[in-house]
């Protein structure tokens, strides 16, 4: 019994982008996970057929990702069996609806891989693509929850709320700090902080320099019209006791963190 699963495989037509999804997950295994610094970003959209054949690709809508990998002896890296078991066996919690690497093709009908005829057999790279769903939703804060092993129970609007009262709680910690002012500028601590927080709240990864640039700037202004839009929708409900506790603990330790210099 194979320990990989699949969400349903859709095919696609016409050439648009659906998401950033399959981007978020390339990203999660170039910069983030354990195989970082081997894997890299072999792009997402590209509007073409599947090599070899008269099927629209994936790749057509961003609904699919490259991961690059690379060989040994001129053959497949050993180490892409172990992204794909991992990844499989987060499969329904991603999105991910096939994977084809070493011409192997692996999805819902085949989760343990069937044999791959296709044109490219994928000895350099795995071929990942997501449901509609996933592309449109799956962010890197949910990968890494998804991949550390914990369960994502919360729907996409009210991560978008748990982020604004985490974010609530940011800035009430950026504004306990001694806030000091050197040559018309906030104290490299307080900018530190702060850069941390919307890192965290926004799910960015920007430097954490101490230096209030314009890169930011720009990041504040994201963060403040980014709660404006959801409160002018009216779409988040204010109560949040509906989160788990162990999420709000969680993610109370992270804050402390931050605003102690430790995260």
């Amino acid at each position: 019994m194979s320990t990989m699963n699949f969400a349903p495989y859709t095919p696609v037509s016409g050439c648009h982008q659906d998401g950033d999804g399959a981007g978020n997950l390339l990203w999660w295994l170039d910069k983030e996970s354990s195989w970082s610094g081997l894997a890299y970003n072999l792009g997402v959209g590209n509007c073409r057929n599947v090599a070899g054949k008269v099927v629209r690709s994936q790749h057509a809508r961003w609904r699919a990702g490259d991961c690059g990998l690379p060989m040994v002896n001129g053959r497949a890296n050993p180490v892409g069996h172990g992204i794909v078991a991992a990844l499989g066996a987060q499969g329904r919690r991603l999105g991910l609806t096939e994977m084809i690497f070493d011409r192997k093709r692996y999805h819902e009908g085949a989760p343990n891989g069937e044999y791959y005829d296709g044109l490219s057999p994928h000895y350099d790279h795995i071929h990942f693509s997501l449901s509609y769903n996933a592309t449109v939703n799956l962010n890197v804060p949910t990968i890494r929850v998804v991949m550390a092993g914990l369960t994502p129970t919360l729907t996409p609007d009210q991560w978008r709320a748990l982020r604004r009262w985490a974010a609530g709680d940011l800035y009430n910690a950026v504004a306990d700090l001694p806030v000091m002012w050197l040559n018309n500028a906030p104290h490299p601590l307080y900018v530190v902080t702060l850069r941390r927080a919307l890192n965290l709240v926004l799910g960015e990864n920007l430097p954490a320099d101490g230096i209030y640039d314009a890169d930011q700037d720009w990041q504040v202004q994201r963060f403040q019209k980014g709660v404006e839009a959801i409160e002018k929708r009216n779409a988040i409900p204010e109560n949040l006791g509906t989160f788990a506790d162990h999420t709000k603990v969680y993610l109370m330790r992270g804050l402390a963190n931050i605003r102690d210099g430790k995260g």
